[in-house]
């Protein structure tokens, strides 16, 4: 599951494409609330059916403990499955970028997350899994409706494309407003990727259910184009705002760089902030500075640098907010020390 650190296409704007079905079964209700005896044989079903096309289990201990979290941050689970009651399992497919959960608000989620622009492959990817479990499976579903959900507005295909995208302009020339409603108006959702003041990281999602019963292929076309067409705005946007800067982005990008390699203590805000300025200096221009990261090292930083995902990786339990910060500053320094020598070495 390293869609942080590998690159797809488009990956200056687009970090990640996802697709994700949820899938309920006839005959049990819509939550996973309970330890019947049909729920359980379900779930023994469904393992034997994963494990044997190379899924691996990973149990969800009971609370939202930052292992649990690191997952939400990583976008490998949803905010329902965190929060979410009783038996809670996911499946792991790294090679094929697979997820699929088990005891969210829906009973069974099937997700492909890939780097980059790669929405088709994303959805062909989830369908498939979709297809592994349908052939053993009785999914809960209507002719005239599709596949059913407790949120009636989910029923039809019961799909959700997503992706990640970093749009600087939008802060920058105080955009977000006027194109989030632009793109309600198309049917897909806007939103920071992050809740801090100021969107820290410049980061969105974009996200897209499909209108009742339509066609997936289709869906999936439409989704992509509204990808490419954000990308491209802002590409010229960038252009437009930075025609002559490229000594003053690679200044302030080589400053960020010098900060993250130096502190003493980071919040998880500056980081971002720090990790942008960072990335705007290389979408920016056609011939980025060769001291700066890659794509793909500000995609892990800004993921396995988040608070749950820190502690988790690092099997540390911070009492305080400063020991958390002294614990990102000492992450951020080893790694990009390490991306040096690695380099240098080279």
């Amino acid at each position: 599951m390293s869609w942080f650190n590998t690159q797809g296409q488009n990956p200056e704007i687009i970090l990640f494409s996802r697709a994700c079905y949820t899938r309920n079964v006839s005959k049990l209700p819509f939550s996973a609330g309970g330890d019947s005896k049909k729920l359980s044989e379900l779930y023994s079903k469904i393992d034997r059916i994963l494990t044997g096309n190379g899924f691996h289990a990973e149990m969800l201990p009971s609370g939202n403990s930052a292992a649990v979290l690191a997952l939400a941050e990583k976008q490998l689970i949803s905010a329902d499955l965190v929060f979410g009651e009783g038996k809670r399992v996911v499946y792991l497919n790294e090679p094929c970028n697979l997820t699929v959960s088990l005891g969210g608000l829906e009973l069974i989620s099937i997700q492909s997350i890939m780097p980059g622009r790669a929405v088709s492959e994303a959805k062909n990817s989830a369908s498939g899994a979709e297809e592994l479990l349908d052939g053993e499976l009785s999914f809960a579903y209507s002719e005239s409706i599709g596949y059913l959900s407790p949120h009636p507005t989910h029923c039809g295909s019961c799909l959700e494309l997503c992706a990640a995208l970093y749009l600087p302009s939008l802060r920058l020339l105080s955009g977000y407003e006027d194109m989030r409603r632009a793109l309600l108006q198309r049917g897909a959702i806007l939103s920071p990727m992050f809740t801090h003041a100021d969107n820290a990281g410049d980061l969105y999602t974009l996200s897209y259910t499909p209108e009742h019963l339509s066609n997936e292929e289709n869906a999936t076309l439409y989704f992509d184009s509204l990808l490419r067409e954000l990308a491209a705005n802002e590409q010229k946007h960038q252009k437009m705002l930075f025609p002559d800067a490229h000594a003053s982005l690679t200044d302030k990008a080589a400053r960020a760089l010098g900060i993250l390699k130096c502190a003493m203590r980071m919040s998880e805000c500056e980081m971002l902030s720090l990790i942008s300025d960072i990335r705007l200096s290389i979408t920016a221009q056609s011939q980025p500075c060769p001291m700066l990261p890659a794509i793909s090292d500000l995609n892990y930083l800004c993921v396995e640098g988040l608070d749950c995902s820190l502690i988790s990786s690092s099997n540390q339990k911070c009492s305080s907010l400063g020991e958390l910060e002294r614990l990102r500053a000492d992450f951020l320094r080893n790694y990009i020390s390490a991306k040096v020598k690695t380099e240098v070495g080279a």
